[in-house]
C-alpha cells in the first residue's frame, strides 16, 4: 500500500489489471511498450523467445489474455528481428544488409515506416514489410526481394556474396561488390549499424571508370604495379574472387580486353572494402542518406535545365516533396531536407538567382555532405574524398564537364594509395 493525498492506495502490483472495452479491440498500438529501445527489444527476443516477445507485440498484453490481433511495427525493428530469426535457421548473412537497408529507404522516402502485423508474430510483421515494398516495386527479381523471401522461406540462397552482381558494360562498371570477407572480420558490426562508406561506393565505381576512359594507360598501370607488388589487403581481397573472376563469361567484361576488365573489377572489389573509408554508424541513416542523395541529384538536373520563368513553381513543386519526406527522419538527411528548402526558397523570392546558380549550390553543399559521409571527428583522407567528389559529381551534358572534373595521373596515383594499398 502506499500514501496519497486522497487516502491509502494499492501498489500497482496489488491491484487487479484494469480492463478497458479497447482492449479487445483490434487496434493498432505502438510496438514493444515497456522496452526503451531496439537494443533492449532484440535482447528481449533473444532471451525470451519468439513465442513471448510476440505476446509483447500484441501491445503489452500478457501471453495467458486474448492476444490483440494487430499491432503496428517499425519496419527497422521487423527487420532486424528477421536477421536474428534467419540466423537461427541459417539463412542470414551480412551480406544481405544492403539490400535490406534498401528496402528500409525506399519505403522510408515514401512515409512508410511502420507496418500492420495482423498475425501476431514477428514473421508476419516482415512478410508485411516484403509485401509494402513489392507494392511500390512489383520486382520479384530485385535482390531485395530474393533476400528478404529467402530469409522469410528459406530455398536457394540468393547470391550476394564476392564480386556480387559486378561487371564491366561497355567502358564503365556496373552493379555492386559485397564486402570483402577480410573486412567482414576486421570491421565488424553490431544489430542496426551497417559499413558506412566515407566517399559512395557509386563515386568509387565512377572514378575507376571515368580514369579507363580519360587516363587508361596511366591508371592500367598503376593498378598492374599495385597487383604486382600488392599490400597485404590488396593480395588477401583481390584473392578471394580470382576464381570467380576465371570463371566469368567473356560478356562480363565489356568491350574492353579481358585482362583489364579483370583488373578494373578486383581494383573495384578491394577499394570498396578500404577500412580506411569505412566506419561502423547507423544504417537507418546510412540508408536515408544514400535515398535522399538520389533524389536530391534528380531534383538538380531538372534544375539545371528549369527556365527562369519556371523556376518558382519548380521549387514550389519541390518543397512540398521534400515536406513529404518524412520517414527520411535521421539528423542528417532532416538537415539536408532543410538546407535544399531554404535553398529554393530563394527561388521563390522578388530578387531570385539563377536556376543554375541554385543548382551548383545545392550540389556542392547539401548533396557533398551526404556523398562524403565523414565519420565525426576523423578528417582522415579528407582530400581524396572530395577530390573524388569533384571528379564524379555529375554536369549538364549541355555544358560538359566542369572544369575540376577531368581524371589526372596524380589523381590516380592518390586513389591507388588511398584505396589499394
Amino acid at each position: 500500500m502506499r500514501r496519497t493525498e486522497h487516502g491509502e492506495r494499492p501498489d500497482r502490483a496489488d491491484r487487479a489489471p484494469v480492463r478497458r472495452p479497447q482492449d479487445d479491440q483490434a487496434t493498432p498500438r505502438p510496438f514493444v511498450p515497456g522496452l526503451s529501445g531496439p537494443a533492449e527489444a532484440l535482447a528481449a527476443q533473444r532471451n525470451l523467445g519468439n513465442r513471448v516477445l510476440s505476446g509483447l507485440v500484441t501491445g503489452g498484453a500478457p501471453v495467458q489474455r486474448t492476444p490483440v490481433q494487430r499491432a503496428l511495427v517499425e519496419v527497422d525493428l521487423a527487420l532486424n528481428f528477421l536477421k536474428i530469426n534467419a540466423s537461427g535457421e541459417n539463412r542470414y548473412s551480412d551480406d544481405f544488409d544492403e539490400p535490406l537497408n534498401d528496402l528500409q529507404a525506399a519505403l522510408a522516402l515514401r512515409g512508410v515506416t511502420t507496418v500492420d502485423s495482423t498475425g501476431n508474430s514477428l514473421d508476419s510483421a516482415a512478410t508485411a514489410v516484403l509485401a509494402q515494398y513489392m507494392a511500390l516495386t512489383n520486382d520479384h527479381t530485385s535482390p531485395t526481394y530474393r533476400v528478404v523471401y529467402y530469409m522469410l522461406n528459406g530455398g536457394v540462397a540468393p547470391s550476394t556474396g564476392g564480386l556480387g552482381d559486378l561487371r564491366v558494360g561497355g567502358q564503365a562498371l556496373t552493379g555492386r561488390p559485397a564486402f570483402a570477407t577480410g573486412l567482414k572480420q576486421t570491421m565488424p558490426i553490431a544489430p542496426m549499424q551497417a559499413r558506412r562508406h566515407i566517399t559512395a561506393w557509386h563515386n568509387i565505381s565512377s572514378f575507376l571508370t571515368r580514369a579507363y576512359q580519360a587516363q587508361r594507360q596511366p591508371l592500367m598501370s598503376a593498378l598492374q604495379a599495385a597487383e604486382a607488388n600488392p599490400s597485404q589487403r590488396f593480395a588477401a581481397y583481390s584473392g578471394e574472387v580470382q576464381n570467380s573472376l576465371n570463371q566469368r563469361p567473356p560478356q562480363q567484361f565489356g568491350n574492353i580486353p579481358a585482362a583489364e576488365a579483370q583488373l578494373l573489377m578486383k581494383a573495384a572489389y578491394v577499394a570498396n572494402s578500404t577500412p580506411a573509408n569505412l566506419w561502423p554508424g547507423n544504417s537507418k541513416e546510412n540508408s536515408q542518406i544514400n535515398v535522399l542523395s538520389t533524389q536530391l541529384r534528380r531534383l538538380v538536373a531538372t534544375l539545371r535545365t528549369t527556365s527562369p520563368a519556371g523556376a518558382a513553381a519548380f521549387a514550389q513543386t519541390w518543397t512540398g516533396t521534400l515536406n513529404g519526406y518524412q520517414g527520411l527522419n535521421r539528423p542528417k538527411a532532416q538537415t539536408a531536407i532543410q538546407g535544399v528548402i531554404a535553398r529554393l526558397g530563394t527561388l521563390m523570392s522578388p530578387n531570385p538567382p539563377a536556376p543554375t546558380a541554385v543548382a551548383s549550390a545545392i550540389e556542392g553543399g547539401e548533396i557533398r555532405d551526404l556523398e562524403v559521409d565523414q565519420r565525426p571527428g576523423n578528417a582522415h583522407g579528407q582530400d581524396i574524398h572530395q577530390r573524388i567528389f569533384e571528379i564524379t559529381q555529375e554536369k549538364n551534358p549541355q555544358n560538359g564537364p566542369g572544369p575540376n572534373s577531368a581524371v589526372t595521373p596524380q589523381d590516380i596515383t592518390d586513389f591507388v594509395a588511398f584505396f589499394l594499398n
